[in-house]
């Protein structure tokens, strides 16, 4: 029987499953439902099972196999599912042989392994969070989108909608998001986004959808969808400052330069996503010259995969990463 550890990335949107053998060669990848314990603690489990099976069919093994599985949840600080996060390991593996954390944690160790560093997450909803070189953690913002989630996905299409209320009601400038916004949800004029908004049965993941839209408007030149995505990238700097802070780690000291790894679908849109980098680098750059902005080593699903392969004495360093990496990259993850 071939042994193997598995990885778990359950975000708002969608859940990764990931196996990879004791060397780190992933071995297959499995995709579910939403995983966050606390906005969908109905279906996260499923979301982790369904993922899990296909991952297990798609690579032809036995569950009995996997030595180790580390779950990254969102939701984790406040979960709403019946026995907390730990209930997603049921009908997958034995709780004793699995780590649940938050999906900020396994992003972080994605992002940049088991040293110093920070990493900001902008997709449904926003999060940052980093470790010292003393290995002290922290963490800022994760609040969800009724509360906070500023830069998020969702963050900018409730700005895109606003800003077409807004074009209507004369309250704002004309912007080429009101036909866009109409015309993908098929709409005749601004106030039916009102009905369509407070129909929504998930109001989070739904209106987050959206958020390409306002990245198609910037690309077309729109102001307005470029002053959203700027301010996008100015409020995620405030995580990382936050983080940063709490970590009692003065960003305009000398020192070594402290890594800032994005993760996110809010950076992923280019040329538009770079609007929203380009604004969290000037703004970190100007409070925290310290902070270097980096691309992450390993999606956040290739953290739990790291930290499942260290509980079972596999190899972590950094060349062990760069090669999880290629094998990552080469599965399209």
């Amino acid at each position: 029987m071939s042994s193997f550890v598995a990885g778990f990335d359950g975000g708002g949107t969608k859940t990764v499953c990931m196996l990879a053998d004791l060397s780190g060669r992933p071995m297959a990848v499995g995709y579910g439902g939403p995983g966050n314990v606390c906005t969908h603690p109905e279906v996260a489990p499923a979301s982790c099972r369904a993922a899990w099976e296909q991952a297990l069919a798609s690579a032809g093994l036995a569950a009995d196999g996997c030595r180790f599985a580390v779950f990254g949840l969102a939701g984790f600080y406040a979960p709403n599912v019946p026995g907390g996060p730990a209930a997603v390991a049921s009908g997958i593996i034995p709780r004793d042989r699995a780590g649940f954390h938050s999906d900020m944690e396994t992003a972080l160790v994605g992002a940049v392994g088991t040293g110093a560093g920070v990493v900001v997450i902008a997709g449904t909803g926003s999060a940052a969070c980093g470790r010292n070189p003393r290995g002290r953690f922290a963490r800022a913002g994760g609040w969800g989108y009724i509360l906070d989630d500023e830069g998020s996905a969702f963050w900018i299409a409730r700005r895109a909608i606003r800003a077409a209320l807004d074009q209507y009601d004369c309250r704002g400038g004309a912007t080429a998001l009101t036909d866009l916004l109409l015309a993908h949800l098929k709409l005749r004029e601004p106030p039916d986004l009102e009905r369509y908004v407070y129909e929504l049965p998930e109001p989070n993941t739904a209106i987050a959808a959206l958020a390409p839209l306002v990245h198609q408007a910037a690309e077309r030149g729109d102001s307005l969808a470029q002053a959203i995505l700027h301010d996008a990238g100015t409020r995620l700097s405030r995580l990382v400052l936050a983080v940063l802070r709490r970590l009692d780690e003065d960003p305009k000291a000398a020192g070594p330069n402290m890594p800032v790894a994005t993760v996110g679908g809010v950076f992923g849109e280019e040329p538009a996503g770079s609007l929203v980098r380009e604004a969290l680098r000037q703004a970190l750059h100007a409070e925290a010259p310290r902070a270097t902005l980096i691309w992450p080593a390993l999606p956040p699903v290739g953290g739990a995969v790291l930290l499942a392969l260290q509980v079972c004495g596999g190899n972590t360093d950094e060349h062990a990463i760069r090669k999880f990496a290629a094998w990552c990259r080469a599965f399209g993850v």
